[in-house]
């Protein structure tokens, strides 16, 4: 295994890292160069960077398995031991790491603290992970009709991001964040069943009373999974944001992050040591408030904070001779789980 995973890596591995490189270096020249003062437009630039630079890695995995298990690849031949499933799963491992590699890429263009950043590693890892699997299928498929490899790779590519695009559109994200830690495990068992189902197609032969267990137990698994998570996304909070706008004049202006807490009563004024995900806010005289993300506020409440249909509700104190502006925090524990929510701490800048 340990001779396929090497051959694997080394026969492709100079090439994925130019396109490392290359993607490193356009995400770097978009903040100082190209995007340099347009913030949304360097992240979209960034992101298709990186998407691009994955789907040429997954073209060149998709076409370098089908050269080891359906044409006749001498250098690879020669490598003991060469079954079916160990095939399979040496690709799979490489092109997981290479997952890796970009889903680190994308973590690292989100302003978020250590631990979010962890979590959200893990979710783009094994979402993209999964995306391969479903390539890779599509184009085992499809290959036995379209004899052109390129252009079956591309038309699957095309039809896939297509279709999840389409199903993010109807809030199928939500739903996975509704609960991470379930939809990371639905989406795991899917890539067993993706590897196992890949390998069987290509001629390895599992036990067949193991084989029909695991494929009836795994997708048994996912739809109790995939049942909590639609429940918890049908219960979630939505609350009516459709509120007209008040003017509120202790609040306009700049308010700085100082913390984060779990109630704003009996506050004692500190600066947080940890890295604070909301940073500056400020509150404009026709309703919006400019931060990390836009977003509308009237007297006693900040819309969609960070939630779409959600209010938060502000509270201005003033402590030692200084205004304090604490807003309701309500996250997904909220929305999804209905926990009671936090405060960002805010101060007034001079």
């Amino acid at each position: 295994m340990r001779s396929l995973i090497k051959y694997e890596i080394k026969r492709d591995g100079r090439k994925v890292l130019y396109v490392v490189l290359t993607v490193i270096i356009l995400t770097f020249l978009a903040g100082i160069i190209i995007y340099p003062n347009q913030e949304k437009r360097r992240l979209i630039f960034q992101y298709i960077s990186i998407l691009i630079g994955l789907l040429y890695v997954f073209n060149r995995q998709i076409i370098n398995l089908t050269n080891d298990t359906l044409l006749e690849n001498k250098g690879h031949m020669m490598l003991i031991p060469k079954s079916i499933l160990q095939i399979v799963m040496a690709n799979a491992i490489v092109s997981y790491f290479y997952c890796i590699i970009f889903a680190s890429m994308l973590v690292h263009l989100s302003n978020v603290n250590f631990t979010h950043k962890i979590i959200r590693g893990i979710v783009y890892v094994n979402i993209s992970f999964l995306i391969y699997i479903i390539l890779l299928y599509l184009y085992l498929l499809s290959s036995k009709i379209i004899k052109k490899r390129m252009l079956a790779t591309n038309l699957i590519i095309l039809l896939t991001f297509s279709f999840l695009i389409f199903r993010m559109l109807n809030n199928i994200l939500a739903v996975y964040l509704s609960g991470t830690i379930l939809s990371t495990i639905i989406i795991i068992l899917l890539e067993i069943i993706g590897i196992m189902i890949i390998s069987s197609s290509l001629g390895h032969r599992f036990n067949k009373k193991r084989y029909i267990s695991l494929l009836i137990i795994i997708p048994l698994l996912c739809l109790v999974f995939l049942t909590l998570l639609i429940n918890s996304y049908n219960h979630r909070i939505i609350e009516d944001i459709d509120l007209p706008f008040i003017e509120d004049t202790q609040i306009i202006g700049e308010w700085q992050s100082i913390d984060f807490v779990n109630d704003f009563e009996g506050y004692i004024p500190s600066v947080s040591s940890k890295k604070l995900f909301v940073g500056n806010l400020t509150f404009n005289n026709d309703g919006s408030v400019n931060g990390i993300h836009k977003y509308k506020w009237t007297k006693g409440f900040v819309m969609e904070f960070p939630y779409q249909q959600t209010k938060s509700k502000y509270i201005i104190k003033e402590i030692n001779r200084e205004q304090y502006l604490f807003i309701q925090w309500k996250s997904g524990d909220y929305v999804f789980r209905h926990t009671k929510p936090s405060f960002y701490v805010f101060k007034k800048a001079n």
